[in-house]
């Protein structure tokens, strides 16, 4: 073949690589963690990708994880199969006139963005590789990412997988967030270490999260993510 068209759910590895005469891989999406870039770039083959494709559906996912949170959609869908009502319910908290924190304020972040701008909410963003004028559409302020922990309500992972942002969600970050702070991840799993998100969540060091990726995909339908009421989970869809 002279083209092979992948989606993430296909590891192209050195082996691949190294096998195979194989001269372009053409990466539909935004993530190339999939494929040995260190490979192709020494073996010589190019490596191409759809940069911003689905970045809206993701915002809107991401958007969508954080009103399910805080308006409580799984607390009332269980009370709803326990034969509860509404005042067996935890009073839903908003998202308008709150702030949230964007990491990453690239083709997804600004999105998260432009969208939470219709809820009035204060944005802070995160990104090192950005300037104040890429904010300028959307009213975000950029930060420190330490000003974003500390300051927020929620707390949006809008960043690709590298390896500086691998685990950069960890235990001391979630710590350090506020306790009534909610989490949502719509982009990639390993960049919030799957650990120390559920020693917070037992902990009460957060209120919730909205997951769409994990740091282990399938997520095991065993997983103690699942058992939190203040956690929504989907399939990265």
């Amino acid at each position: 073949i002279d083209v092979l068209v992948t989606t993430s759910r296909l590891k192209v590895t050195r082996r691949v690589l190294s096998e195979t005469d194989l001269p372009m891989v053409a990466k539909v999406g935004t993530g190339i963690d999939n494929v040995d870039l260190e490979a192709a770039a020494e073996l010589g083959r190019t490596v191409a990708y759809t940069p911003g494709l689905n970045a809206l559906s993701v915002a809107e996912h991401a958007v969508a994880l954080l009103l399910a949170v805080r308006r409580n959609l799984r607390p009332g869908r269980l009370a709803l199969e326990d034969g509860k009502w509404r005042d067996e319910v935890p009073s839903a908290t908003p998202v308008t006139d709150t702030t949230c924190g964007i990491v990453g304020f690239g083709n997804v972040g600004r999105r998260i963005a432009q969208l939470l701008n219709g809820f009035d909410a204060e944005i802070l963003a995160y990104d090192p590789y950005v300037h104040d004028i890429d904010t300028d559409l959307t009213g975000a302020e950029l930060v420190d990412f330490d000003t974003v922990l500390e300051s927020v309500d929620s707390l949006i992972i809008g960043a690709e997988l590298t390896d500086e942002t691998r685990g950069m969600i960890d235990r001391d970050a979630l710590e350090r967030l506020p306790s009534h702070a909610v989490l949502v991840n719509p982009t990639r799993g390993p960049i919030v270490e799957a650990d120390a998100l559920i020693e917070a969540l037992e902990a009460g060091d957060i209120a919730g999260a909205g997951l769409d990726v994990f740091e282990e995909e399938p997520l095991p339908s065993d997983s103690p993510l699942l058992s939190f009421d203040r956690v929504v989970a989907t399939p990265h869809i």
